[in-house]
């Protein structure tokens, strides 16, 4: 969206980024690369659930929370960065994501519920 200031230039300005990332919001890209905008501060459960066109995914640094099989069942899901500042863990949040091949967890990490990585 563009506007105009009162100085006579124009500025770009973007609609106010949800601090929760949900399922309608949940957009993979022709990479197959999870999309999720900086300032999002939770993936709520069940967010990309099944979605077989997932193959990575990059938490930007505001995220604290991922919901409960927020990733769950991404069978081509092969590559998960967590970032710095991750807190939670819900529980089977990669249940089923069979072909992930690396996985390193944050020192913020505090709590990793049940079966997070079920079947993984």
């Amino acid at each position: 969206m563009t506007t105009h200031t009162d100085k006579g230039t124009y500025s770009e300005t973007r609609p106010p980024v949800p601090p929760v990332l949900g399922s309608r919001e949940a957009v993979v890209d022709e990479q197959g690369a999870a999309v999720i905008p900086e300032g999002t501060r939770e993936i709520f459960d069940m967010a990309f659930q099944g979605n077989p066109q997932l193959i990575r995914v990059v938490l930007p640094d505001s995220v604290r929370k991922v919901g409960s099989r927020a990733f769950a069942g991404c069978e081509n899901l092969r590559e998960v960065h967590l970032n710095d500042g991750l807190e939670i863990l819900e529980g089977n949040v990669f249940n089923g994501c069979t072909r992930l091949e690396e996985l390193v967890l944050p020192d913020s990490l505090r709590r990793v519920h049940g079966y997070a990585f079920n079947h993984t």
